[in-house]
């Protein structure tokens, strides 16, 4: 059974990311460091997508659509799909248990 769009990690990793990149590349570039705030902007790019790819791809890899990797490397990505997943949760319980200003 498929998640609703807001109760999947790929919806808060692409959220958070939006977030918080432009930010830190903004911050970087009024410090005056424009090749900081390109990294960051780069990084910021390419890290949800990756994510999203890769995410998908396990899934698919899972459901047996596809069988493009040994399952030796499936368990590895899956182990850093599921911290990253942990990550993006404790991140959203923090934020719910902030305090409205």
């Amino acid at each position: 059974m498929a998640e609703q769009g807001s109760k999947t990690s790929e919806f808060w990793t692409m959220v958070i990311t939006l977030c918080v990149g432009p930010l830190s590349a903004l911050a970087a570039a009024a410090a005056g460091n424009p090749t900081l705030a390109t990294i960051i902007g780069a990084i910021t790019f390419a890290a949800p997508i990756a994510y999203i790819l890769v995410r998908g791809w396990l899934k698919a890899e899972q459901a047996k659509q596809i069988d493009l990797i040994s399952p030796e490397m499936e368990a590895k990505i899956q182990q850093i799909v599921d911290i990253s997943e942990q990550l993006t949760s404790a991140l959203n319980t923090k934020k719910a248990e902030q305090p409205k200003e």
